[in-house]
């Protein structure tokens, strides 16, 4: 019997063990595809198959596992599956040529590259009506986080103007293999199916990306390349001040400027 690879932390490898959190994750994705079906469902890093067991005998179901130790061990404990679990980075990997869309995302996100994970699917957001997935606490919290809040920032803004976030449960370090120093928690990301933003995805990125990365200026100072002079209101505010529609409407004026 082949040997079990050892967690390779560069993967950020902490696989899930506790049957009764597993099930209550299975139940959430099977609530969203009872709700909104989709053409694919894959699973990002799937490891040692804990949460693949329970779909990978759907038909529209795959897999994409970075690790070729792991992606071998899936091949021999589901013979017949190289059509359905690839070795791939999901960051490198073209989702809407290999899958065809609409497709959903689901998995225990490795901690490392989550937000990437995140940001990959914003670029994909027409593509994928829903996520369900396990992040670090912190990121998943922060995904989640209303104006105001000190955790409010890229990720919260670029995320909730595509998605409704809901954070469903948290999870403790002893339910994985190995436990993590941090705990996770499992959301779902539902996308808007009306009132997306008219701005670009492109001006609202770049709004919001400049406004956090100088976090601790004043609007008047980090913004100076949009014309906010007659809101007068937003010159001495801070980003983590601003709602979602603020920043869309921001976004919307900076790209009416730079096309005049």
């Amino acid at each position: 019997m082949p040997l079990t690879p050892k967690h390779n932390k560069a993967f950020g490898q902490h696989f899930l063990v506790d049957q009764g959190v597993l099930e209550s994750i299975v139940a959430a994705i099977q609530k969203e595809e009872k709700d909104i079906s989709v053409n694919h469902l894959i699973e990002i890093g799937p490891g040692d198959g804990a949460l693949t067991q329970f779909f990978i005998d759907q038909p529209n179901f795959s897999a994409l596992e970075i690790d070729s130790r792991w992606h071998r061990r899936l091949l021999e404990r589901y013979p017949g599956s190289e059509e359905k679990i690839y070795l791939a980075d999901v960051l490198r990997t073209n989702l809407s040529e290999k899958f065809e869309p609409p497709m959903a995302v689901i998995g225990n996100f490795p901690y490392n590259i989550s937000s990437q994970i995140v940001f990959k699917i914003l670029d994909n957001r027409w593509h994928v009506p829903w996520v369900v997935g396990m992040f670090q606490k912190e990121v998943a919290h922060r995904l989640a986080a209303e104006y105001g809040s000190k955790v409010y920032g890229v990720t919260s803004v670029l995320t909730q103007a595509y998605y409704e976030v809901d954070i469903l449960f948290d999870i403790a370090p002893s339910s994985f293999d190995p436990p993590p120093k941090v705990e996770s928690s499992v959301l779902v990301m539902r996308r808007y199916q009306s009132d997306v933003p008219k701005c670009t995805y492109g001006a609202l990125r770049h709004i919001v990306k400049t406004a956090f990365g100088q976090r601790r200026k004043m609007l008047r100072n980090s913004l100076k390349f949009v014309d906010i002079a007659h809101r007068e209101e937003l010159l001495t505010m801070r980003p983590e001040q601003l709602p979602l529609e603020t920043f869309i409407e921001l976004a919307e004026l900076y790209s009416k400027q730079s096309s005049s």
